[in-house]
């Protein structure tokens, strides 16, 4: 294809299909990586850290707490301050609980978990050395002990923390996986690998084991023992999400329609998420089924009304299908939910090129630049339109 920064044309002149083959499409990989948090060392810190932080906390509070975060995340949740009111109404009566009660050690690991989301690492520390030394059997304490060092970055000491408690309680599950957590994130597979087996060994019903085996498997390029993993995983755990959207889009990848069935599973599982109803619609965008993905990202609007993303596939797919101006009302929207978007200023400007408006589109392109200096497409844009 000829380039037109070599060869500069009038503006518009350029067949769409160009233009198209430079749209900056909002692959699923970054979606997942950037919105929902599937980049695999950056899950498993999470996973981490949300054990640390739903200790005490029933199921149902747990899957309340995650749906107000996916809220949260497109502007629906409960504002900054109001979660700072709660955190500090509930660190007040666990205060008085523990003036009360001073060697019940849950009290002590509850009011760490607070500690926690108040980022008050260093109170969180001393509650829970508080809550191992009044109960030093507790494998859920070692855990979250491990975990607050992991937010420090201090690998080797949460691996030492865990071995501790290893030493007391071998065959302790949450710590075993705990400890295969951090050798996967340090990408020590065999060392993962050894402590998952053991708790096979001990428990083939532990479905939270498989799961991670299959990070395992998948770090190591082993997707069929990934997926295989994964299924042994839901056999064990019908409920289990994680393992849902891990093995959609590991056939999302693929291309395989499968996976729209474990994303279906997913959503079953947790409702008021946003992730699987994404998954869906970015795999009939992969498919080229626009009609389809235009109609699952309106869904998605309809209940996540602040989230730019899906208004910005839309414009992407209306610009695939030559609906310029229509596209550009969608790039508009999106900028306006998250001002600090550059791919909706590029496409916008991309718009505005293909219209020939070259001075919105330059604007636009240099907008993009503000938020993001190394955008590779504004800058060759610029150059397209500025030789």
């Amino acid at each position: 294809m000829m380039m037109i920064e070599n060869q500069p044309k009038a503006l518009g002149q350029q067949p769409i299909a160009y233009y198209k083959s430079i749209s900056y499409f909002y692959c699923m990989n970054e979606i997942l990586k950037n919105n929902f948090q599937f980049n695999l060392v950056f899950v498993l810190l999470c996973l981490l850290l949300n054990a640390c932080n739903s200790g005490g906390d029933t199921k149902e509070a747990q899957d309340k707490q995650e749906a107000n975060s996916s809220q949260s995340e497109n502007g629906l949740g409960a504002d900054g301050a109001n979660k700072a009111e709660e955190l500090t109404a509930k660190l007040e009566a666990l205060d008085l609980q523990i003036e009360k009660d001073t060697t019940n050690a849950d009290l002590y690991f509850q009011r760490s978990n607070v500690f926690v989301k108040q980022r008050d690492l260093a109170s969180a520390s001393n509650d829970i050395l508080k809550a191992m030394e009044l109960d030093p059997e507790n494998g859920q304490y070692y855990e979250q002990a491990s975990s607050i060092l992991l937010n420090i970055n201090d690998t080797e000491s949460a691996i030492s923390m865990l071995e501790k408690g290893l030493k007391i309680k071998p065959f302790d599950e949450t710590m075993r996986i705990g400890l295969a957590k951090i050798h996967l994130i340090l990408k020590n597979h065999p060392e993962a690998m050894k402590n998952l087996g053991i708790v096979l060994a001990n428990n083939s019903q532990n479905a939270e084991a498989y799961f991670y085996k299959s990070l395992v498997n998948k770090d190591m390029g082993n997707e069929k023992g990934a997926i295989a993993d994964l299924e042994k995983s839901l056999i064990a755990d019908p409920e289990f999400y994680d393992a849902y959207m891990q093995i959609g889009i590991l056939y999302m990848n693929k291309g395989d329609t499968l996976a729209l069935k474990y994303f279906k599973n997913a959503l079953r599982v947790k409702p008021n998420i946003m992730e699987p109803r994404y998954a869906s619609a970015m795999m009939y965008q992969d498919l080229g089924k626009f009609n389809k993905a235009k109609s699952e990202y309106r869904e998605i609007i309809k209940l996540f009304p602040q989230s730019e993303n899906p208004v910005y596939n839309i414009g992407w797919i209306l610009f695939q299908q030559d609906s310029i101006d229509l596209a550009r009302k969608h790039f508009d929207i999106a900028v306006k939910l998250s001002p600090a978007y550059a791919n909706a200023y590029h496409m916008r400007g991309l718009c505005s090129e293909v219209l020939g408006e070259t001075e919105k589109a330059v604007k636009d392109y240099e907008q993009a630049l503000v938020f993001k200096s190394d955008h590779m497409a504004a800058l060759d844009a610029i150059k397209r339109l500025k030789p």
